[in-house]
């Protein structure tokens, strides 16, 4: 359990190196930025199916009227899942480097890209929002790893 938690942290907290990068495109780039957005898409799919048990578990809970913090959760993820597909729709819309390098060409549109800022200004807010919620998992799953490290030091 230790061993898929450790993982799951740490794909976590590469998701979340990976969005503040993406956030400012000025630390890597345009292109960079472009093909790096198609490796957080990859990520953030692992992520979801790690996870595939808890969304199936939290569907059902919140379906059956289970507590509002559940309920909190479970929309807040399905925001952030939402915009996160808007993000990286909009951004290969007004990809300049990624979409022609595949052979897609993509006529300018300002609507794209205001959607893209806008989306991505949403996006940090529910990263942060996201990581706020499920604080108490991340420090569990610190706290585990500490512990592992003393004892192999002792």
């Amino acid at each position: 359990m230790i061993a898929r938690a450790g993982f799951a942290f740490f794909l976590d907290a590469s998701l979340l190196v990976g969005v503040s990068a993406l956030f400012e495109v000025r630390l890597t780039g345009l292109a960079a930025h472009e093909w790096l957005a198609f490796v957080f898409a990859g990520a953030a799919l692992v992520h979801l199916l790690l996870s595939w048990n808890w969304i199936a578990a939290a569907t059902r809970r919140v379906f059956a009227g289970a507590g509002s913090r559940n309920a909190v959760n479970y929309c807040l993820n399905f925001a952030l899942f939402a915009d996160i597909v808007i993000v990286l729709l909009s951004g290969f819309m007004i990809s300049r480097h990624a979409a022609p390098a595949l052979g897609v060409y993509i006529v300018e549109n300002l609507i794209w890209r205001r959607l893209h800022v806008q989306a991505s200004n949403l996006a940090i807010l529910l990263t942060g929002l996201h990581v706020a919620l499920n604080w108490d998992w991340i420090a569990s799953v610190l706290r585990a790893r500490f512990r592992t490290v003393s004892r192999e030091r002792a």
